[in-house]
């Protein structure tokens, strides 16, 4: 039985984790947003974040290649760990042209690879 316990402890940590990381970044994202309708461009986490902050636009960085990104908005990511698995893909084709493009200014860094930019020009 404590066995049992242990194991179904250690299948659910992850999810714990994952959550407890986008209840933070959800409250803290806020805290750099200077009005309500602020843009976020994001992947992977957008759908949690749009559930937790339904009034943020989020910008799903999967949908299409953006060809201009608006200045002074934000943008949340995970190169680290979209690097193998999106290269050549919308996600990682967009931070390449993001990170090529314009100046970007780190915010916050988040735990497991994830980094908050605003993106200045």
């Amino acid at each position: 039985l404590i066995l049992q316990f242990l194991l179904c402890a250690r299948a659910l940590y992850p999810t714990i984790k994952r959550n407890r990381l986008e209840k933070i970044m959800a409250t803290e994202i806020n805290s750099f947003i200077s009005d309500q309708h602020h843009l976020l461009y994001s992947f992977d986490i957008d759908i949690a974040l749009q559930y937790r902050q339904p009034d943020l636009h989020i910008q799903s960085l999967y949908d299409s290649v953006i060809v201009a990104f608006i200045p002074q908005t934000l943008v949340l990511i995970n190169e680290q760990a979209w690097s193998r698995q999106w290269q050549d893909k919308n996600p990682m084709i967009n931070v390449v042209n993001l990170k090529k493009n314009h100046q970007l200014t780190k915010l916050k860094e988040y735990d497991d690879g994830w980094n908050l930019y605003r993106i200045e020009k």
